[in-house]
């Protein structure tokens, strides 16, 4: 996929019409919170303890609210107007950050000017794997030397679980739709909402490493913890919740919690020279 020097970049029409009905607006916090708290977890890990982060395909400003609320400064980039919209009211009732419609394969930034990238959604985005190369490139581009990338991906079972959760598969042609997306990582037009595309974990660290980044390390998210039928129970009893977060911490970088895991996360650095 290629611009000219005034010709934005282009978006999946799917993507772009789903998102714009505003399917998003609290979709992690109600639909997901396993990979939620999860994800947040592991940006306070990895994050420096302070500085600029770039909240790369940020939505409606999720991860951006919560990471002004931490005191980071924070620029949101996202490809739908509606979620910048959406981020700028959020940021006028709670931390203030910045949003902006942009592209993550073509960042409006400057060269090193940012202490962490996070990018929670564009990996799944972008089923090109030039476009996702792009957009790791442009992530090392605007960090400092040693800057860190936090970047999350959909784990390439993550589809084929749901269809059995939802028992799907007894039809046989929603069954050779699920194998065919697990073997090619790619969820075509055809398939409702958008296209997308799953990370096998050590594809996700080759993409990452590829892009120039160091140190580059995988971690499951939610494992396939994300199913279990008392999920709501769980979040919201604080032992059981705990408990939870505890096990998936012990075994978040075991090759065999990355492989089935629903999300992945992969954490790298900027080099320093």
């Amino acid at each position: 996929m290629s611009k000219g020097d005034d010709a934005p970049l282009a978006i999946d029409p799917a993507m772009a019409r789903h998102y714009a009905s505003g399917a998003e607006l609290g979709r992690l916090e109600q639909v997901n919170p396993l990979e939620f708290e999860r994800s947040k977890v592991l940006l306070s890990e990895h994050l420096p303890a302070a500085g600029r982060i770039i909240d790369v395909g940020g939505g409606p400003g999720t991860y951006a609210a919560w990471l002004a609320d931490l005191g980071y400064d924070v620029d949101l980039i996202d490809p739908i107007p509606l979620h910048v919209q959406e981020a700028l009211a959020r940021g006028k009732s709670g931390a203030l950050f910045r949003a902006q419609v942009g592209d993550a394969r073509d960042l409006p930034f400057a060269s090193a000017e940012a202490d962490a990238v996070v990018m929670m959604g564009p990996l799944f985005h972008l089923t090109d794997p030039t476009d996702r190369h792009r957009a790791l490139v442009e992530c090392r581009r605007v960090l400092r030397p040693g800057g860190t990338l936090l970047a999350s991906a959909m784990g390439r079972f993550f589809l084929f679980y749901k269809g059995v959760a939802a028992n799907v598969i007894r039809d046989p042609e929603a069954r050779a739709r699920l194998v065919s997306i697990t073997s090619t990582g790619m969820r075509p037009s055809s398939e409702p909402p958008f296209p997308a595309y799953a990370h096998r974990a050590e594809d996700l660290e080759r993409e990452v490493s590829l892009a120039g980044f160091v140190d580059v390390r995988v971690h499951a998210i939610e494992g396939i913890f994300h199913l279990l039928g008392d999920l709501p129970y769980r979040m919201a009893d604080p032992p059981s919740r705990q408990a939870l977060l505890d096990v998936m911490k012990a075994y978040e970088e075991d090759p065999s919690m990355t492989g089935i895991s629903g999300h992945l996360m992969a954490t790298a650095r900027s080099p320093e020279g």
